[in-house]
C-alpha cells in the first residue's frame, strides 16, 4: 500500500484523513515543516506528500522543486482553505498534482491518491529495446535478467532515458543528484562506468565535452 507523508504545523487538521487511510493499510508520516519533510524523504520511501501551502515561511513551491530535482517521491498533493481559489491555482501552477481540502471527505482523497499512482505508474515504466525500468518498484532488467543498480545509479539511468536520445548535461546530474557539490566533476563517469559494467558498454554513449545521451537504435515503447 502506499506511503504517505503528511506535512503540516498542525497534525491535529489531518486527523480524520489519517485515520481513514491508516485503516486501509497505508503507511503514515507526519511532519511539521518542510526542512524536517526534506530530511526525511531523502532517507526513506515516500509515495505521496501531501503539505501545506506554506509553513514558517517555506511555500510549498520551493518544496516541490528540490522534491523533483531529486526525484524524492512520485506525487504531491496541497493542503488549501477550499475557499481560498488563489491558493489552489499557486499550488497548482507551482507543481502539485492535486488539491486536497481538509474539510472535505477522507473517501475522496483515498481516491485521489488511487487515481494519482494509477497515472503515475504508467509513466513509471519505460522500455527499450533490451532495457526495462520500472521506477515505482526499482528493478531494473536487461535482456530479461535483472540488473542490481544502486538507488543513484538507477536515479542517473532514469534520467538519462527520460531524455530518448537527447543529450544529458553532466552538471544537471550533479546538480540534481549531488546535495553537496562535488569537487570533482568527473565523479558523474564513475556511475556511468558502473552501469555500462551492470548493462552494456554502449548503453551509455559519452557526447564529448558535453554529457551523455542513451544509444538509440530502436524505436521507443
Amino acid at each position: 500500500m502506499p506511503n504517505v507523508l503528511f506535512v503540516v504545523k498542525d497534525a491535529t487538521v489531518c486527523k480524520a484523513h489519517v485515520k481513514l487511510l491508516s485503516s486501509k493499510k497505508y503507511t503514515i508520516e507526519v511532519c511539521g515543516n518542510y526542512g524536517q519533510a526534506l530530511n526525511f524523504l531523502e532517507k526513506n520511501k515516500i509515495d505521496i506528500v501531501i503539505g501545506e501551502i506554506q509553513i514558517e515561511e517555506i511555500e510549498i513551491g520551493e518544496f516541490i522543486k528540490n522534491v523533483t530535482e531529486h526525484n524524492l517521491c512520485q506525487l504531491i498533493f496541497a493542503i488549501t482553505d477550499e475557499h481560498t481559489t488563489y491558493q489552489s491555482i499557486y499550488a497548482l501552477n507551482s507543481g502539485a498534482q492535486n488539491i486536497v481540502h481538509l474539510n472535505k471527505s477522507s473517501k475522496l482523497l483515498q481516491a485521489q491518491i488511487e487515481s494519482g499512482l494509477r497515472l503515475t505508474k504508467k509513466s513509471s515504466i519505460f522500455e527499450y529495446n533490451d532495457l526495462y525500468i520500472n521506477n515505482e518498484n526499482y528493478s531494473v532488467f536487461y535482456k530479461k535478467k535483472e540488473v542490481k543498480l544502486s538507488a543513484k545509479e538507477l536515479k542517473i539511468l532514469s534520467y538519462i532515458c527520460s531524455k530518448k536520445g537527447g543529450v544529458c548535461k553532466r552538471e544537471d546530474l550533479i546538480n540534481r543528484y549531488w546535495k553537496e557539490k562535488e569537487s570533482n566533476p568527473r565523479i558523474v563517469d564513475v556511475y556511468i562506468r558502473n552501469i555500462r559494467k551492470k548493462t552494456a558498454d554502449d548503453l551509455i554513449k559519452n557526447v564529448h565535452g558535453i554529457g551523455y545521451r542513451l544509444n538509440t537504435t530502436k524505436e521507443y515503447k
